[in-house]
């Protein structure tokens, strides 16, 4: 299979915008132009993966079971690089030319990567998408947590900051120069603070991947075997329709009791395959988080940059909980100054062996929502 997929060729299930005929992938007349449009969309910035995921929805595109896409699959869908026209996957992870016509050119997908990335800024303007940090970052002067907003300049844009506008926070009351900064300058020196702690001090990587290897393993097998027995039950269901049908051959009940028995097992057999098309893509979701989770020990700025905003938020919240400070003349400083970190770093030295710290660090939000 690795081989067919080194020659360009794909032997998996087409993904949402192809399709496959006589082992061939082409491209979908229906959904191909559709997801074209997205991507192209997602690559101009403006979108966050909710609007994009609720553009999708109205276009066709959505979930097995009917619902929104989440923000992974929008995240997968806008960087998948088989839409330009190459294979890659984990059987063979180097992208290769594939045998398939392009949706897009392979610069779309770079682009919409580097902005998934944080390389390239994509104003959401919505909220806590588009300022992140805001909680987490405490003003240096009066040490309390700053404002976030988006004032609009002469010019008409809008330009969004953090700042803190507390009367002792003032130029005039500081004699600083600059009492706010934009948020792209904030987010790239939260970015160079995150690369300073690559790799996660080993005390703290740790007490994560401990956390969250258990909460996943405990998650996934649940849900396997919750697939298993609802498998089992439409195995007996389907048995007993069989039963049903064989007895009123045999004249041992009514056409009415027939199709009245019928009504019931094919009304209980749809609320077992749907409930079980639900788990199965949350386990398929699942199966690779994983590994997405445990970026975060060795990479913990890549790992921040594509996360969506809450998960970003719990990420800081477990470096940093009692908040940054942040100055707008110096930046964020040393990492010894941050004493957060160090006292999480404390904690992780002392506790790497007791998976109850969960309530503590909220692991277990982090995991489930990414």
């Amino acid at each position: 299979m690795r081989a067919r997929v080194e020659q360009g060729r794909w032997p998996h299930d087409a993904p949402i915008g192809y399709l496959k005929k006589n082992k061939r992938v082409v491209i979908d007349p229906v959904f191909g132009p559709i997801v074209k449009e997205l991507v192209l969309t997602y690559s101009k910035g403006g979108y966050n993966y909710s609007d994009l995921a609720s553009l999708a929805f109205k276009k066709g595109i959505m979930t097995k079971s009917g619902k929104k896409k989440t923000t992974d699959q929008m995240k997968r869908m806008v960087t998948n690089p088989i839409y330009a026209g190459f294979t890659v996957s984990k059987l063979s992870p180097t992208p290769v030319k594939g045998l398939h016509d392009a949706l897009v050119d392979l610069e779309i997908i770079k682009k919409n990567t580097n902005i998934v990335n944080g390389v390239v800024k994509n104003y959401s303007v919505q909220g806590d998408d588009l300022f992140p940090l805001r909680g987490s970052l405490l003003c240096i002067i009066c040490e309390k947590t700053m404002t976030a907003s988006a004032p609009t300049g002469s010019s008409g844009d809008r330009f969004p900051r953090y700042g803190c506008n507390r009367s002792s926070c003032t130029k005039r009351a500081t004699g600083r120069a600059i009492a706010s900064k934009g948020i792209d300058v904030v987010h790239e020196d939260f970015r160079d603070l995150l690369r300073s702690l690559k790799p996660l001090d080993e005390g703290v990587g740790r007490l994560y991947k401990k956390l969250v290897l258990r909460v996943w393993n405990e998650s996934f097998a649940k849900t396997t075997e919750s697939i298993s027995d609802i498998q089992k039950k439409i195995e007996r269901a389907e048995k007993f329709k069989v039963n049903v049908t064989a007895k009123f051959i045999n004249d041992q009940i009514t056409e009415a009791e027939r199709n009245l028995q019928m009504d019931g097992i094919d009304n209980e057999l749809a609320s077992l395959n749907q409930e079980l098309e639900n788990l199965s893509e949350y386990k398929e979701r699942n199966e690779g988080l994983v590994d997405t989770a445990m970026e975060f020990v060795s990479d913990p700025e890549k790992f921040w940059n594509r996360a969506a905003t809450p998960v970003k938020k719990l990420v800081q919240q477990f470096l940093f909980p009692g908040g940054i400070a942040y100055d707008f003349e110096t930046g964020f400083g040393t990492i010894e100054k941050i004493d957060s970190y160090l006292l999480i770093n404390k904690i992780s030295g002392k506790t790497a062996e007791n998976t109850n710290l969960v309530a503590a660090t909220r692991i277990e939000l982090v995991t489930s929502s990414l």
